[in-house]
């Protein structure tokens, strides 16, 4: 898929969205600046994981908040995609919720060690969030 495949996706999604009533100002101002951000680093199809949180992370002027939002924004765009290219990649919904609790579990020094952690592999992430939960249960991690 090229750049301008994407952005013909991405408008049609936001023409969608529109259809449907929402606001969309800061999803395509967020989005488009999404697909910059892949265009700038010379990424290609499929959208990974780690690309959007790298994505995420590089916005540190946005704060938590606005970090979260473009997960969501994100989130749902990407599952637009996916639908379409089951090879997309979404991001786990809750990942930016856990990270600092899950930074200081795994003894990271900060949030942009545990995004590479977590997005290594699939496995590893089902193991760290599953050791997590268990640990957040009150139980002891296996």
């Amino acid at each position: 898929m090229t750049d301008n495949d994407i952005q013909c996706r991405l408008e049609v999604y936001l023409e969608l969205r529109r259809s449907l009533g929402f606001v969309v100002c800061y999803e395509a101002y967020a989005l488009k600046e999404l697909l910059q951000y892949i265009q700038a680093k010379g990424l290609s199809w499929p959208i990974r994981c780690q690309t959007v949180l790298d994505w995420i992370a590089a916005a540190i002027h946005c704060g938590p908040a606005g970090q979260r939002a473009r997960l969501i924004h994100a989130r749902g765009f990407l599952r637009h995609l996916k639908a379409s290219f089951p090879e997309t990649e979404v991001p786990p919904s809750g990942i930016l919720a856990w990270l600092p609790h899950l930074s200081v579990y795994l003894g990271h020094l900060n949030k942009e060690e545990t995004y590479w952690y977590l997005t290594a592999t699939p496995e590893l992430l089902t193991a760290a969030g599953d050791a997590f939960c268990r640990y957040g249960d009150g139980g002891e991690p296996k």
